[in-house]
């Protein structure tokens, strides 16, 4: 007997296609649903692409949150940071797609993290803004002056060591503009 294609997607599918609706942004991500639909939700689209959309590269509910913990919001941005030539790569999908928020002058939507791990703890923190279509950083920026938190005030990455780094919306400082955030992208410092 025929089994509706509806009934065989998960129900947080829905959801987010309610939330989205009633935020008058349906029309945008109609293909988007169509094709979870057709193809039985991103777990299969997952498999299709190769790609891992929900993927963290590690536990967020162990994490040391130093800075708001944002381990519930969707990981609706979709990120592969790398270290190179001085510069700390965070290509993420939804950089000109969050709103800007205007902060000292410029318009600002995501702050960046570090998740360290110290004595066996992962701490994740906040180490810089992010203005509208901005995907790197220097490299420099990464340390304990940047982070301004305890205990990795007076942080500075080693060579050969992994760090995991993430984009969200913004939570620094009180400002705020979506929750929404990205994977943790792990990465081996140069």
């Amino acid at each position: 007997m025929y089994e509706p294609v509806f009934k065989r997607v998960n129900l947080d599918y829905f959801k987010l296609l309610k939330e989205i609706c009633c935020m008058r942004k349906f029309i945008a991500i109609l293909p988007l649903v169509a094709s979870m639909i057709m193809f039985g939700g991103c777990e299969e689209l997952d498999k299709l692409t190769g790609e891992d959309s929900a993927s963290d590269g590690l536990d967020l509910g162990s994490v040391v949150w130093l800075d708001q913990n944002v381990s519930e919001w969707p990981a609706t941005a979709s990120l592969n940071a790398s270290v190179s030539g001085g510069t700390v790569h965070v290509p993420y999908d939804k950089a000109n797609v969050w709103p800007g928020v205007s902060a000292g002058g410029a318009s600002v939507n995501a702050n960046v993290w570090i998740f360290v791990q110290q004595d066996g703890t992962w701490y994740g923190a906040t180490w810089e803004w992010l203005r509208v279509g901005q995907t790197s950083k220097s490299a420099s920026s990464v340390s304990g002056s940047h982070i301004k938190k305890a205990p990795l005030e007076s942080f500075q990455p080693v060579s050969g060591e992994t760090y995991g780094f993430m984009v969200s919306g913004l939570v620094r400082i009180g400002a705020s503009n979506i929750d929404e955030r990205s994977n943790v992208s792990m990465v081996t410092w140069p």
